[in-house]
């Protein structure tokens, strides 16, 4: 009995160790309001960031939030979720919507802004440096290792 009830609660630690690895993406959280979206691969999340997308299945507009140079974990963002340093970011943004292929990535300074953003604006996506507690857990999508 005793070494069912510790096979139970490993398990239990197991599974939840693997929902936290799949909701974060070091150390960041991804944020969404009317997306549609309960988990994402990160294939698809670079794509989300690199405006692959225009309309969420929900028909709300994509609005792609992200942190301005002025937040504390840009590069850290830019290197984890689109590989590239968080200039090179704002350089192949302007290039596209220069072009007309995208509509503008809104730029915030904070996780703080960048999630009270999000919960106003149906359609929007983001990325934070907050653990999963401080977001509101109808707002958190999960990222997974899963190729898609």
């Amino acid at each position: 009995m005793r070494h069912g009830i510790l096979i139970f609660f490993f398990t239990a630690i197991i599974q939840v160790a693997a929902f936290s690895q799949g909701a974060t993406l070091d150390g960041l959280v991804l944020v969404g309001n009317k997306t549609g979206l309960s988990s994402v691969s990160r294939k698809q999340l670079n794509g989300i960031f690199r405006g692959s997308q225009s309309i969420w299945k929900t028909n709300e507009q994509v609005t792609v939030v992200m942190p301005s140079s002025k937040a504390e974990y840009a590069e850290q963002f830019a290197g984890a979720v689109l590989q590239m340093s968080h200039a090179a970011v704002q350089k192949y943004w302007l290039a596209l919507v220069f072009q007309g292929r995208a509509n503008p990535p809104i730029f915030l300074n904070s996780s703080i802004e960048i999630v009270d953003y999000i919960k106003k604006n149906p359609g929007s996506i983001g990325v934070v440096k907050l653990s999963e507690r401080e977001v509101p857990a109808a707002m958190l999508i999960s990222i997974s290792d899963r190729q898609k």
